[in-house]
């Protein structure tokens, strides 16, 4: 079969569409780009290549179908170089799947999806067991947050929800829940991060919402800041809470 040279084709117009959120919705399906990103998906709906490299032939047992496309269209509809896009199915995990879970991090209207994706990233290669992206405002399958997260999001459990059944499922399971904010008094290595645990991020710009400051059984925890500026972005504050459980968990298990 000849490879695809003509931006009216349907398979390019889809790839197009896929960048929109609305389309992605729609579909159930969004784009991986990257050896390593496509390498951890464990189905993948279309593979769109430009050469057929050993990499493409080891991923024919994963694919359901695969293209040739020239190296300009694929390159037009790509944020990175590469010769390759993946179609892969959009699936969450539910609040379910999170039960009896010793380790979680939630999100809270994270709106960068750099952040999103380095939120999960971080959180895969800590060994979280699960993320809830609460009151989502960025969706998970953002081609930036997939980027940004190296594939991560075909590692982790991943449930989007609203913060009120987030907060409820966390009761529930009496899971202890860290939330991050500037106002604390008590630095993030002052909790007990060897009990079970669920570590709270707030947005950018507006923190963590009433919903989750209300709630009297959260323990409030803040990273010192020397300078001027009072806060970290959103990854790095994750990063850091996040690596300190690690390493209270790490130390306990010796």
């Amino acid at each position: 079969m000849e490879p695809i040279t003509s931006r009216q084709n349907p398979h390019f117009r889809r790839l197009q569409d896929l960048h929109k959120r609305e389309k992605r919705d729609n579909s159930g399906q969004f784009l991986v780009e990257g050896e390593k990103e496509i390498s951890l998906a464990k189905v993948i709906d279309v593979l769109y290549y430009s050469e057929a490299t050993p990499f493409v032939y080891e991923m024919q047992t994963k694919c359901r179908e695969m293209i040739e496309m020239s190296p300009e269209l694929l390159e037009n509809v790509s944020y990175r170089r590469g010769g390759l896009i993946a179609v892969c199915k959009a699936e969450l995990a539910i609040l379910a799947d999170l039960k009896s879970k010793s380790l979680l991090v939630a999100c809270q209207s994270i709106e960068k999806p750099g952040n999103l994706g380095g939120i999960l990233r971080t959180a895969d290669g800590a060994g979280v067991e699960g993320i809830i992206v609460a009151d989502p405002i960025v969706d998970v399958f953002n081609p930036n947050v997939v980027r940004a997260s190296l594939g991560a999001l075909f590692t982790l459990p991943i449930v989007q929800v609203d913060s009120k059944l987030a907060i409820q499922f966390l009761e529930e399971e009496k899971m202890q829940i860290v939330i991050t904010t500037p106002a604390a008094t008590k630095l993030y290595h002052e909790v007990d991060f060897t009990k079970p645990t669920c570590i709270v991020i707030g947005s950018e710009s507006q923190g963590l919402s009433a919903e989750w400051l209300q709630n009297k059984n959260y323990i409030a925890v803040k990273i010192p800041m020397m300078g001027r500026v009072d806060s970290l972005n959103a990854s790095i504050s994750a990063s850091i809470v996040i690596y300190e459980a690690l390493r209270q968990r790490s130390a306990l298990s010796r």
